[in-house]
C-alpha cells in the first residue's frame, strides 16, 4: 500500500504525517485523530460549521473542486476561497501526497 505524506502546520509547529488511502475519509478526520485541537470539525464533515478550515500552503497539489456547501461556508466567513478549504472536504487519497496545509485559527 502506498504511503501518503502530508505536512500539517498548527500552532507554529509543522507535523509530517504518514497515512494510507482509506485509513481516513478526510483530512479533517486525520487532523482530529492526530491532534488535540478542541472544536475542530464540529459538524462531523458536512461542510457547514467552518471549524476545520485549513490554509493551502502547497499550491501545486490539485484538489477536487469546491462543492456548493463548501464554497458558501468559506464565503460566509469572509475567507479567500483561493487560499482556504474545509479539511472535511479534502479526501485522503494518493493525489494529495505532499500536501502542506496550515490549520486556520482565528
Amino acid at each position: 500500500m502506498d504511503k501518503i505524506i502530508l505536512n500539517i502546520q498548527s500552532e507554529g509547529v509543522e507535523y509530517r504525517v504518514t497515512t494510507y488511502q482509506n485509513e481516513y475519509r478526510s483530512l479533517m478526520q486525520l487532523i482530529r485523530d492526530n491532534s488535540f485541537l478542541e472544536d475542530f470539525g464540529d459538524c462531523g464533515g458536512v461542510g457547514r460549521c467552518c471549524t476545520c478550515v485549513v490554509e493551502i500552503i502547497s499550491k501545486e497539489i490539485p484538489l477536487i473542486p469546491f462543492d456548493g456547501n463548501e464554497r458558501a461556508t468559506i464565503q460566509k466567513h469572509d475567507l479567500d476561497a483561493e487560499k482556504f478549504r474545509l479539511a472535511c472536504q479534502i479526501m485522503i487519497d494518493k493525489s494529495i501526497d505532499g500536501l502542506v496545509v496550515k490549520v486556520f485559527q482565528e
